[in-house]
């Protein structure tokens, strides 16, 4: 068993995550895997059958060999690039916070997004994760199907108490919809505490919109947790933020911030956490900035880390993939004294033939849609593209 090798996961063998497809539940290891490939369906929430079927086996034996994992590309990829990758991530969970390398027990681990109930139009986003989404994806596409984005926004997959809830000592609230708009998540660490008897030794992160707060009685069921992480999804700041993501006030989203630092217990940390491409690549080192003079460490002095992954392509397509030579020069000169940023420059090929003909046809779109300009809070970054 080689642990050190490159398909090696722990995920594989201690998470499951669970997800809302055509009114069933579907599985894969992580959030992360490529959602073409699942392990199970079922068409309630079943962690117990689906973890020792014989598609999960499968993925064991490949993750400890060494093969190359079809649904793990995602990972694979951002490593390639000298990016931190999910599978390294948590490499270091649990070898060193959990310490915890057995991988015979699962899992301990869930990943749990079952509906996609949000508020937010995020440009990024598209209506299985966005039942703000749907209205407009009608409109790009009328001929397509709605049921099964209306099926999530009013029919959550819950978890009741399941033997396997037993073991579980991670959950993670991400992906769809904004999980703090319902009350399922109470409901799921409410299950986990009455098989377990208690929640003292249960890790639990939430990835949020920053616009909701949540009640003293959850507050209360979170300081009964080891730890809580809060991932707030800032993507860029004031105008621009609000362009990206339609729905939102961008004074809003800092004051709830505010509100979350002020009020939550003594065991919780918190993290940025931003998607880049082609509509906010350029303007990153205002959001470093913003993070250095605002949320540098929580009130009892952590540090809040600020996190970057690549957006991935949905409704419409915003990653960024390669600059011409001029346009990475122009870039690299502006993240100068970003060293995290220069990171992720060089993660962008360069090609001399990128016309970023999907990018102006995609914005657009979106501009149509919301009747905006990108330009309008982006001309620098727009003009560069444009040469």
């Amino acid at each position: 068993m080689d642990k050190l090798n490159k398909t090696f996961c722990y995920d594989i063998f201690k998470n499951i995550a669970v997800r809302s497809h055509n009114k069933q539940v579907v599985y894969s290891p992580c959030s992360f895997y490529n959602e073409n490939d699942v392990m199970g369906e079922t068409l309630g929430i079943d962690i117990l059958g689906v973890w020792d079927k014989n598609a999960h086996k499968s993925l064991k034996e490949k993750s400890l060999s060494g093969e190359k994992i079809s649904g793990c590309s995602y990972c694979y990829k951002q490593e390639e690039n000298n990016l931190r990758s999910r599978r390294l991530t948590n490499f270091e969970l649990y070898e060193q916070y959990l310490n915890d390398s057995d991988i015979d027990k699962g899992p301990i681990s869930l990943d749990y997004c079952v509906g996609n109930l949000c508020n937010l139009q995020c440009a990024v986003c598209h209506p299985g994760n966005s039942s703000s989404w749907i209205t407009d994806f009608k409109k790009l596409q009328p001929q397509k199907d709605i049921t099964d984005f209306l099926h999530r926004k009013n029919n959550q997959h819950e978890i009741t108490d399941d033997p396997k809830l037993a073991n579980i000592r991670n959950v993670h609230f991400h992906g769809g919809g904004e999980p703090l708009l319902t009350d399922h998540h109470v409901k799921l660490l409410q299950a986990i505490k009455n098989v377990k008897g208690s929640l003292s030794d249960v890790h639990v992160f939430y990835n949020t919109n920053a616009t909701v707060t949540v009640s003293d009685d959850v507050l209360k069921l979170w300081s009964e947790c080891k730890l809580v992480e809060m991932y707030f999804s800032i993507d860029d700041i004031a105008e621009r933020f609000e362009y990206q993501r339609p729905g939102s006030k961008w004074q809003n989203v800092t004051d709830t911030i505010t509100w979350f630092k002020d009020n939550m217990h003594y065991n919780h940390m918190f993290k940025i956490n931003c998607v880049y491409g082609y509509l906010n690549f350029y303007w990153l080192p205002q959001l470093v900035d913003w993070h250095k003079m605002f949320l540098p460490t929580n009130r009892l002095g952590d540090e809040v880390q600020l996190l970057f992954d690549p957006v991935r392509p949905l409704m419409l397509d915003f990653s960024l993939h390669s600059l011409t030579e001029h346009q990475h020069n122009l870039v690299k000169q502006r993240f100068s004294n970003y060293p995290v940023l220069l990171d992720i420059l060089n993660s962008i090929k360069i090609d001399n033939t990128e016309t970023h003909a999907r990018f102006f046809k995609d914005v657009q779109t979106f501009d149509n849609l919301k009747s905006k300009s990108y330009y309008t809070y982006h001309s620098e970054w727009f003009d560069i593209l444009k040469k």
